[in-house]
């Protein structure tokens, strides 16, 4: 679900003056609470993005400065606020997906020359994010080999005890690159589902009926990624889950690690 963001403050870079406004300078950035405003934004973040830029930094050794080392930061960042004043900024269509578990996050705030490092100030309050009910495992475990001896894959959803109550016959899933929408777009084609209860389409994947328990269902696939000879299909995509069918589709996290979002394929 998206979210509006609005930083407030005294004396922000505002000019009712189109000429002297140098509002749309300003930035943000959403990183974990115990990380740095150099840092890169967690990839369950969405609606705000920073480039790469690598620098060199002094070094030093027991006070002394040694030389210089190459520093990566990723403080070329956007979009721009989508409204301001003199005292506050609004960021808008931001989301947080939730994780494996319940995560904290802060903001960092720029108000222009954000390349600074100096530019960059740490918001007081903090984003508070619970735990997604619903999260998927694979077997064989992730990441995945393009090719196997079966190409066999089969991906299990599972939920807490009494989290939700919706039937797990109903749900459906599907797999899309990392750079597309769940809602948007159909799945991918190199996952091809077995046992869809009569489903051949691939707009959804339905369980296994044999499969289904009163918290969690698996859905067996069947790898088909050699279609290309560059090798396009190795990399990175969502997991991306429904209910049922008047429901949207939203990604869900791995089960295997705190912050793991997405499934590879290598």
């Amino acid at each position: 679900q998206n979210f509006n963001l609005t930083v407030h403050g005294v004396s922000l870079p505002y000019s009712d003056s189109r000429a002297a406004d140098k509002s749309s300078r300003q930035r943000i950035k959403i990183v974990y609470a115990e990380g740095t405003c150099a840092d890169p934004i967690p990839i369950e973040i969405k609606g705000i993005g920073c480039s790469t830029t690598r620098r060199q930094v002094s070094a030093s050794k027991e006070g002394a400065q040694v030389g210089s080392r190459d520093k990566t930061v990723y403080m070329h960042c956007s979009p721009r606020p989508a409204a301001a004043t003199a005292e506050q900024a609004t960021f808008r269509g931001l989301q947080i997906g939730a994780t494996q578990a319940s995560q904290i996050y802060k903001v960092c705030y720029c108000a222009g020359s954000c390349y600074e490092d100096g530019a960059w100030h740490e918001v007081s309050q903090r984003l508070m994010v619970a735990s997604s009910t619903y999260v998927w495992e694979t077997d064989p475990p992730a990441p995945i080999l393009r090719k196997t001896d079966t190409n066999a894959l089969t991906v299990t959803i599972a939920r807490a005890p009494f989290t939700a109550y919706t039937d797990p016959a109903t749900w459906a899933l599907r797999v899309v690159r990392h750079y597309y929408d769940c809602e948007t777009y159909h799945f991918h084609e190199g996952f091809q589902c077995q046992n869809q209860g009569g489903n051949t389409d691939l707009y959804q994947c339905n369980p296994d009926p044999a499969t289904v328990t009163s918290d969690s269902a698996s859905w067996s696939m069947v790898l088909n990624l050699m279609h290309t000879v560059d090798a396009t299909d190795v990399g990175l995509y969502k997991v991306c889950f429904r209910e049922a069918g008047t429901t949207m589709w939203h990604e869900i996290p791995s089960a295997m690690s705190d912050r793991t979002m997405m499934l590879e394929v290598l």
